[in-house]
């Protein structure tokens, strides 16, 4: 609403009056701006060229007026026009005070597209009219900015931003009362086999007359039909009939406001997102394996009611969900369907218990094959949720005794399927075990007839899982899979995708729904690359990567080993430790790198005229991952705040870490062999010896494994390794290993600076920046530096702790050549 005061009356007759003095100055050729596109350059360059106003005020009117259809304006007398020396002070519904633009009065004048941004850039605004125009879209956070008042009534503009709605409720409490806007929390119920019920939540301004349009299509990208209207807007659903049963609909919803006394025109929304449902006799099977038998547990609740949610928008669609919680006895099957769920008995029957180990295959394989020969369909799809575990072989784990002031071992004394250091769940028979890899192949194998049967869509709603090793192992299982190379994305926005979920759609397009649906539910707290590929797919980048280690084999048998060194170090790798702050460039504990960032690294270090085959392989790779389709979200992730997530990669593999890396930190690889049975010794107590009973598929079938072990300087000694037992980085050092003079020196509250001496080495590669505060018991990467930098300044430290540092200096390959001495500070 616009509230008219004496101080804003006295400025409108001012305005008035001096656009009068003006017209009887000026030709009426000069009254009509100049919308060409030479005229509006002729304005930028004008606004800089002495107008009355700083320039960056009248460049943003400039593009008000570009932005929002001044062309077509009821009023744009003077608008683009430099002929006056108060130009823009003269141009229609400008007013300005003091050498600024302190008032817009634009009400009413036809003003068009988005809510105009660049007035921000007035920062001397102190009354803005915008209301009764064609305003629409979203209202982005630069409203924030406005110090003065602002009146948007009668629009059709709306708020996604948090800190935007909060700053519009100082600025114009009541915006909201006159916004024709879109409904929203729109439903589609099949009511019958032509006809389908559309419900949904009012808009706040109902006040004057006005209706929804329903409008229809076959494809989500249209063309949309108008079906019909509502009444009125107080309207909350509508029966949309004569449709064709089996067709796959889209229908949005946009409202009309009719013209009233406070707006003379019809004003309308922009369309709601489009909802779709099917009426057909296909069916869709989704299978969720949620394995939430440890700290998983708390989202048991609120992924069932998502997955209810979902399938009350999809009458085609199945759901059987296998749920475990860490409580005793709770291993539960539940059918979803239509919006309604209910808990079988299945469990029990079958297994005469109702607390079963999700680590155990067979478990799996049961519930696949159970929920497909109950529920028949056209399509089958598995969702497998937990924790993912990047690599595990087959491990037959002994019995120990117990060990009390070690968290990580389980309470029964007996290691886990998968160690790793998180709260132990004793009420519960997994605690803390973990399907791995080669376990999760045999299900699938089992579960799809050795993969004459396979799934149509398996998807990783886990972590890490991008990786070759788990894929190739369980290639035969599906069709399409989706999956990351990452940590900590869990989402389960089931409820969004699974209406997309239609027979009319193809596996690939359904895979890139949910892949997309992921990255729009996650922020840059959690950045990651989410992709899908086929199985054959996976095999051609097997294959390629097969020719790739038989040509690296080929180069360190004639002694070639810096080039491959400088590539891996230089490429993008996945850290899984999930153990607190970590450094991403490390990679390990689990030694996963970059394929496409490492084969491209490769191509680089090694010379065109190469005669191993290095360069013909990096591009078969190449040209292998143009099959994945992928999705990428940079940010800052929660585990390592200070980092920035770039990585851009897709499928990660094996590393080929510093040549004379132990076992303990190849871990991975030192059991990466197709020579089974393994005895192998466990990280945490080296004394114990644990069993490997089955490797990797890939190790068996490719050259991976052979390019790793010709890799290392010895053999390495076969180790299992678990997750946070691991101290990273390990600092490997030759034999003989040059020493440097490091100085901490405080400069400023919470700033030290670090100086060191330059090392003499001609081998020298970089410089690696460690710290440590007081609270933490392993070595942190900090940066990694050129040979020519011998000073860093480091930020952030926290006040009354104390901080250690250390520099090393690395050749190519990994190799210390340089150490200095450990310096320590304590920010006051």
């Amino acid at each position: 609403m616009i509230f008219f005061h004496t101080r804003k009356y006295m400025r409108v007759m001012y305005s008035i009056l001096m656009t009068l003095l003006i017209l009887t100055l000026i030709t009426p050729a000069q009254l009509r701006a100049d919308s060409t596109t030479e005229g509006l350059q002729a304005a930028h360059e004008s606004c800089t060229q002495g107008v009355a106003v700083p320039p960056e005020e009248c460049l943003a009117l400039v593009r008000l007026y570009e932005t929002t259809g001044g062309p077509q304006w009821t009023n744009s007398t003077g608008w683009l026009t430099f002929t006056s020396p108060i130009a823009p002070c003269d141009w229609y519904g400008v007013v300005c005070a003091n050498g600024h633009v302190i008032e817009l009065a634009l009400t009413a004048n036809r003003l068009t597209g988005a809510f105009p941004v660049m007035v921000a850039n007035l920062p001397h605004l102190e009354q803005t009219f915008l209301s009764d125009n064609h305003l629409s879209g979203p209202i982005p956070p630069h409203i924030c900015r406005f110090a003065g008042t602002i009146d948007i009534a009668y629009n059709a503009l709306s708020v996604r931003n948090t800190s935007a709605r909060g700053c519009l409720s100082r600025l114009d409490p009541d915006w909201l009362m006159s916004q024709t806007v879109a409904p929203i929390n729109i439903t589609p119920v099949v009511i019958e086999d032509d006809a389908v019920e559309l419900s949904w939540k009012p808009i706040v301004y109902t006040d004057d007359a006005g209706y929804y349009e329903i409008g229809y299509a076959t494809q989500q990208d249209g063309p949309y039909m108008v079906h019909g209207h509502t009444v009125d807007k107080r309207a909350d659903r509508y029966r949309v009939d004569g449709l064709t049963p089996g067709t796959t609909y889209f229908f949005r919803i946009r409202t009309t406001t009719l013209p009233h006394a406070e707006h003379p025109d019809e004003i309308r929304s922009g369309h709601s997102p489009a909802m779709a449902v099917t009426q057909s006799t296909e069916r869709i099977l989704l299978m969720v394996y949620f394995a939430a038998d440890n700290d998983l547990s708390p989202y048991i609740d609120s992924i069932t009611e998502r997955l209810r949610q979902g399938s009350q928008f999809n009458p085609n669609v199945q759901i059987v969900l296998f749920v475990d919680g860490t409580g005793v006895n709770d291993t539960k099957v539940l059918t979803i369907a239509n919006g309604q769920m209910q808990e079988t008995s299945v469990v029990e029957q079958y297994w005469g218990k109702s607390e079963l180990n999700t680590a155990d295959p067979d478990v799996l394989t049961w519930f696949l094959t159970y929920a497909r020969e109950t529920f028949p369909a056209d399509r089958a799809m598995v969702s497998l949720m937990g924790h993912g575990i990047a690599m595990a072989p087959q491990v037959d784990w002994p019995t120990l005794a117990p060990i009390v002031s070690e968290e990580s071992i389980q309470s029964e004394s007996t290691l886990p399927p998968l160690a790793k250091s998180m709260p132990a769940t004793p009420d519960d028979v997994t605690d803390r075990g973990f399907l791995g890899t080669v376990g999760l192949g045999q299900a699938l194998a089992a579960a799809t007839d050795n993969g004459t049967d396979p799934f149509d869509l398996l998807f990783f709603d886990q972590c890490f899982q991008g990786n070759l090793d788990t894929l190739y192992e369980v290639r035969n299982a599906a069709d399409i899979f989706i999956a990351s190379p990452n940590y900590a994305w869990l989402a389960a926005p089931y409820d969004q995708y699974i209406m997309h979920l239609a027979p009319a759609r193809s596996t690939q397009d359904i895979a890139a729904v949910i892949v997309s649906n992921y990255q729009r539910n996650l922020d840059s707290n959690h950045p990651n690359v989410i992709f899908s590929l086929s199985r054959t797919a996976i095999e051609d980048i097997a294959v390629a990567t097969n020719s790739l280690g038989e040509a690296l084999q080929r180069a360190i048998q004639d002694g070639i080993t810096t080039p491959i060194g400088q590539a891996t170090s230089n490429s993008k790798y996945v850290d899984t430790t999930q153990c607190g702050e970590q450094n991403f460039t490390l990679g390990p504990p689990d030694e996963l790198i970059g394929l496409g960032t490492f084969s491209r690294n490769l191509w680089q270090a090694f010379p065109a005229n190469e005669s191993y085959g290095v360069r013909a392989a990096t591009e078969q790779v190449r040209v292998a991952l143009t099959n994945v389709n992928k999705s990428v979200r940079s940010g800052s992730p929660h585990i390592a705040p200070s980092q920035f997530w770039d990585y851009d990669n897709s499928v990660t593999i094996l590393a080929p870490l510093p040549l004379t890396s132990p076992s303990s930190v190849a871990w991975r690889s030192s059991i990466y062999t197709e020579t089974m049975p393994l005895q192998a010794a466990w990280t945490i107590d080296t004394t114990t010896t644990v069993i490997v009973t089955e490797g990797f598929a890939y190790a068996r079938d490719g050259s991976w494994d052979d390019f790793l072990a010709t890799w290392y300087d010895g053999a390495l000694t076969p180790t299992i390794g678990e997750w946070c037992h691991y101290t990273p980085p390990t600092i490997i050092e030759g034999e003989e290993v040059e020493s440097l003079t490091l100085n901490a020196e405080q400069t400023q509250t919470s700033m030290v600076q670090l100086t060191w001496d330059a090392s003499t080495d001609e081998a020298l590669d970089g410089y690696w920046v460690y710290i440590k505060s007081d609270l933490e018991v392993s070595w942190t990467a900090h940066a990694i530096l050129r040979p020519h930098r011998i000073t860093i300044t480091l930020e952030d430290l926290e006040s009354a702790t104390e901080y250690s540092f250390l520099i090393i200096a690395q050749d190519a390959t990994g190799v210390t050549v340089a150490r200095s001495n450990e310096a320590a500070l304590t920010p006051p």
